[in-house]
């Protein structure tokens, strides 16, 4: 067992498990920029916050045996382009908590851009969705904690396809901001989903935890319904008050 993905991009994914049964395709796109690594209140820093959140989350959802061979979790990250931001391809999630393990992400110093992963993320997730016999519709979910350095006609683009796409029904994006995040740019990619939300301000680093809890009690929800029917999940605004 590898004790960390991050060694190296892990971008090739894995064949699904039970492949007869409906899949739902979960893409996290997180900021390692640095100021991850800085706490507003002297407590544990976001990026630590992050790791253990992701572990807890995938923890919490390998006890379901039905739950961890049906969800499949990628991630991408994103900061400084001339740094390295590794990728982690499509794998269910007890084949995560089994050959992973403790997925530990690192904060890099730089600049914080976010174009070129975004619009790959959605891709390989779109991808990852058309490959399923019967899919659920596919999530991405967006955590940054500042403002992007890409210019004004990058952002439009990405989101142009991201709305089209969430417009016609086919993915559900959600945008979550840590303090300092800048609202105005996260909102051009995040169209009214399935929760009727398009950026939630999670208020504090410390929240994270709570914030992929909601995750993992959302994947049950949606995965324990008609995959062509809407799931009904909890409005994540209400958690952060």
């Amino acid at each position: 067992m590898s004790s960390s993905p991050w060694e190296q991009d892990m971008r090739m994914s894995r064949p699904e498990r039970d492949a007869n049964k409906a899949h739902v395709a979960l893409t996290l796109v997180l900021d390692v920029s640095g100021s991850m690594s800085f706490s507003s209140n002297g407590g544990e820093a976001p990026i630590d916050l992050l790791n253990n959140s992701i572990n807890e989350m995938v923890s919490e959802m390998n006890k379901d045996s039905r739950l961890n061979t049906i969800v499949d979790l990628s991630i991408f990250t994103f900061g400084d382009e001339g740094k390295r931001n590794p990728h982690m391809g499509f794998m269910s999630i007890v084949d995560v908590a089994n050959d992973i393990g403790k997925i530990r992400l690192e904060a890099n110093d730089g600049s914080t851009h976010i174009t070129n992963v975004l619009r790959e993320a959605v891709e390989f997730t779109r991808e990852r969705a058309n490959s399923y016999r019967t899919a659920y519709k596919p999530w991405v979910v967006i955590i940054t904690d500042g403002a992007f350095h890409d210019n004004d006609g990058e952002l439009n683009d990405v989101g142009r396809i991201m709305r089209q796409r969430a417009q016609e029904g086919k993915q559900n994006f959600f945008g979550f901001g840590v303090p300092g995040f800048n609202r105005q740019q996260l909102e051009k990619f995040c169209e009214p989903n399935e929760a009727s939300v398009r950026v939630v301000d999670i208020k504090d680093a410390d929240n994270l935890p709570k914030l992929f809890a909601w995750i993992g009690r959302s994947m049950k929800k949606v995965s324990g319904t008609d995959p062509t029917q809407q799931a009904g999940i909890e409005n994540p605004n209400t958690i952060f008050v």
